[in-house]
């Protein structure tokens, strides 16, 4: 069996076994250790705005909620992926992270730096992965190549509170794909995204809102041998998205919240010619909602287990127009509906990685430290098959 499979099925079952062994008496009503402490990123993965506690994953992308947290968290996936965060300070708080950068193929790992404060909150992002060749050729002339990796990264999050509501706002460029350039031939392929949400995150009530925008910018280049550039592809994608969240069931042990994330997308790709024949432009564009229920109950002064589940439903049309030279437009269009997210189509606050996809965890806690474990629902229908399995551990020290 592998390593990292067995090692989260051991840790499963000893917290099960100190939960056992812990003193059985009713919980105190005042103590509320088990949802008022920062959860680790196997926590809320539906993206429920409403769950008993913020994860570090929430916590990032709003940094100005650090400010009145002091902590260590490390957190590991079977997949062999890994974080690690630390929020220290008086008064107003500084961040120190490492963690694995997005859409890096496992190449590049990203530094987050950030500084908190009641007021406001800012992180700096940064991935290197970047390569520079300088070799004399055959003539004796120098040469120069130069790589740039998939994630490679520059992102900047800023967050501030507005009395109980809370806006935040993105900046970031990568590169998506590699980028290759020397004397003869260029490629290039970098991403910008920018964003803002504005919501009544920090109210204490049971009812949530939350309405943000997302645009996107792909470009993808290349010059020839000869000299001559082109673009391969260009594209821009915006999401507007509203999500609403509501506490269903809850009392002093025990809380069920359900919410719908609802995202419109729009994909459109500039027009372009892929010969000197043919010009082609194509769009996509639609509705996702999804859905999420989190539950969680803390079962004695030491011990929560907690469950979540998400669906997807995407309402999507697509059209593409081919313009043949000296003849008419050829015209192709398609619509579905289908409970699963499109295919290597991100989405703000959505689950992208199954239909409908189930998860139950548990956590050992005390007052300074905390341990806690998530196996997700390809667990159960073959724990020795990597493909359908996803666990993940994440451990804190809180001061």
């Amino acid at each position: 069996m592998n390593f990292k499979k067995f090692s989260i099925a051991m840790a499963l079952l000893a917290m099960s076994a100190v939960a056992q062994k812990s003193n059985q008496k009713p919980v105190d009503d005042t103590k509320e250790i088990g949802f008022s402490q920062v959860r680790g990123c196997v926590y809320n993965s539906v993206a429920n705005n409403l769950a008993g506690g913020l994860s570090v994953c929430d916590v990032l992308k709003s940094p100005s909620q650090f400010a009145d947290k002091k902590f260590f968290y490390t957190g590991v996936e079977v997949n062999g992926e890994g974080e690690g965060y630390v929020s220290f300070g008086e008064g107003s708080k500084f961040i120190l992270g490492y963690s694995q950068s997005p859409n890096s193929q496992g190449e590049v790992g990203l530094m987050s730096l950030g500084y908190a404060a009641s007021s406001f909150g800012l992180t700096l992002n940064l991935g290197l992965g970047m390569e520079t060749h300088t070799y004399t050729d055959q003539e004796g002339k120098e040469k120069v190549e130069s790589t740039t990796y998939p994630g490679n990264i520059f992102a900047l999050t800023f967050s501030m509170p507005l009395s109980s509501n809370l806006l935040s706002a993105h900046l970031l460029y990568t590169a998506f794909d590699k980028n290759y350039s020397n004397d003869v031939i260029e490629n290039v392929n970098n991403e910008i995204s920018l964003g803002v949400s504005f919501g009544n995150t920090l109210s204490n009530g049971d009812f949530f809102w939350e309405g943000g925008l997302r645009f996107d910018r792909y470009i993808s280049t290349e010059k020839d041998p000869d000299g001559t550039k082109s673009t391969r592809e260009a594209r821009s994608e915006v999401y507007p998205y509203f999500n609403i969240g509501y506490t269903a069931l809850k009392d002093n042990v025990a809380r069920v919240a359900w919410g719908f994330n609802n995202t419109i997308f729009i994909k459109a790709y500039d027009q372009f010619k892929p010969s000197d024949d043919v010009t082609e432009d194509h769009s996509l564009y639609g509705l996702q909602i999804s859905p999420n229920i989190l539950g969680e109950i803390l079962i004695n002064d030491n011990l929560i287990a907690f469950g979540e589940v998400v669906h997807n439903i995407t309402i999507a049309s697509s059209s593409q127009t081919t313009s043949p030279k000296g003849s008419n437009d050829i015209v192709d269009k398609y619509t579905y509906i289908q409970s699963n997210p499109i295919p290597g189509l991100e989405l703000p606050m959505a689950t992208t990685t199954a239909p409908t996809e189930v998860a139950v965890g548990l956590r050992l806690q005390g007052e300074r430290a905390a341990i806690e474990a998530r196996l997700a629902n390809g667990f159960y229908r073959n724990i020795f098959q990597q493909d359908l399995f996803h666990g993940a551990i994440n451990g804190f020290i809180y001061f």
